[in-house]
């Protein structure tokens, strides 16, 4: 049987000692004039946004915004947190929302791969991958991201797979589903401090 298409994004699974995610969550901002201002929804990465302009008045609560390929990341959204009856389950392009974020650098992830030249196997868990940042469709409001089908011992690469998910809607093969980990994290030791 083949695996469903069904991307999601991120999704969290497990904490870094194998035991199953906890659900703790972080309240992070996304400012109406976001740097890289674009649709966020849940299962979408995000990293800190620097632009003093954009800095959550309060200061109780991270600025983020959705990440790109290629940088370290500060975690996923869960989330978007509803302000009224009639809020979206994403925070919309030109909008400020807070959303809830797994910001735990050792929180192991669900994610689909994206079969763009062939297929992760057996011999990648190990290696590194990855993050496709596809669009989030307001349709559904859910992330399109999905993790690169390529995987190598590359340092730079944004996340270390796993293991294929353990699921009997799932094997090897186009969509499959894989467990992985933010590769360079944010909030991880020894880092330089992250402002504008």
């Amino acid at each position: 049987m083949a695996n469903p298409d069904t991307p999601m994004g991120l999704v969290p699974r497990f904490n870094g000692d194998g035991t199953p995610w906890n659900g703790q969550t972080r309240r992070c901002f996304i400012a109406a004039a976001a740097t890289n201002d674009l649709v966020v929804g849940p299962g979408d990465v995000v990293i800190l946004d620097t632009a003093n302009a954009n800095k959550d008045a309060t200061a109780k609560c991270p600025t983020v915004m959705r990440a790109t390929s290629g940088t370290e990341l500060y975690g996923v959204v869960t989330s978007v947190v509803l302000e009224t009856a009639d809020s979206t389950i994403y925070r919309a392009i030109g909008t400020a929302r807070y959303v809830n974020v797994v910001v735990d650098p050792l929180c192991i992830f669900e994610a689909q791969e994206d079969n763009a030249v062939a297929n992760l196997d057996a011999t990648d868990p190990g290696l590194n991958t990855e993050l496709i940042v596809g669009t989030t469709p307001t349709g559904t409001g859910i992330s399109g991201m999905l993790i690169d089908s390529t995987a190598a011992t590359t340092i730079g690469h944004d996340l270390k797979v796993i293991s294929l998910v353990d699921r009997p809607d799932n094997a090897l093969g186009d969509d499959a589903k894989w467990l992985v980990q933010i590769n360079h994290h944010q909030l991880a030791d020894n880092k330089v401090g992250i402002g504008a």
